[in-house]
């Protein structure tokens, strides 16, 4: 059984600047963040291993931004991963505790035209959702046929009442974020070719929190493909 803790630390300079020849107003702006993250791991035995974390995130207001407030929160994760043979997989639990959580007005959400593009405050929310993997890489022939499943899950986890959102309780869509994510790619290789192939499904977004029934519905596949020699 080994017991593996890492922490990091990360101080985030920011120093935009508008060259006046390119705008009709110059402005600059220093900002230096500390942003904190401790890991910690622990393996149970040759196949599983434990995990767990918590760092902070930070994001910067957008110059669209009109009362210029950051996005920050403290984000939470606990799981575990398993690697047998061929077979590996993932569960993680994630949980963001937001101060002050960030969002974009756009023409989908039915903003009015002079206000596309802001960035808006939604205030203090928390978000927590589910990830899981699940690969599987076969072998036949000299040939590697690789295999990853991913889904995602995503919900408010606290009533609360937002200005942008209005009343959001337990378990709540999180607006223009679908609540089912799934993910999945398969591919050959041999030698020094690979050939890979993508696959992704969203279910149907909310525009609004609650039980609302504007959707945006975008059962949406996309596919794609790439050759490496």
């Amino acid at each position: 059984m080994k017991t593996l803790i890492q922490a990091t630390l990360s101080l985030v300079k920011k120093n935009p600047t508008r060259d006046p020849a390119l705008a009709p107003a110059a402005k600059q702006n220093s900002q230096h963040i500390l942003v904190p993250a401790i890991g910690l791991t622990y393996q149970l035995n040759d196949d599983i291993v434990l995990l767990a974390g918590v760092q902070k995130g930070y994001s910067p207001a957008a110059p669209s931004n009109a009362s210029a407030e950051e996005e920050e929160s403290i984000n939470y994760e606990t799981g575990l991963r398993l690697n047998s043979g061929n077979l590996s997989a993932e569960a993680i639990y994630f949980l963001s505790d937001y101060s002050n959580m960030h969002g974009n007005c756009t023409i989908a959400q039915g903003c009015d035209e002079d206000f596309v593009g802001d960035q808006y405050n939604a205030g203090e929310t928390e978000v927590s959702g589910l990830e899981l993997t699940l690969s599987y890489q076969a072998q036949t022939n000299g040939y590697q046929l690789p295999v990853t499943l991913s889904y995602t899950y995503t919900e408010f986890q606290n009533a609360h009442k937002s200005a942008v959102w209005g009343e959001v309780e337990v378990g709540d869509s999180i607006p223009y974020i679908a609540d089912n994510q799934l993910s999945l790619s398969a591919g050959v290789i041999k030698d020094h070719l690979s050939v890979n192939f993508q696959g992704r499904y969203t279910d149907e977004m909310k525009t609004q929190a609650g039980s609302t029934d504007e959707m945006i519905a975008s059962h949406t596949v996309q596919i794609g493909y790439t050759i490496n020699f």
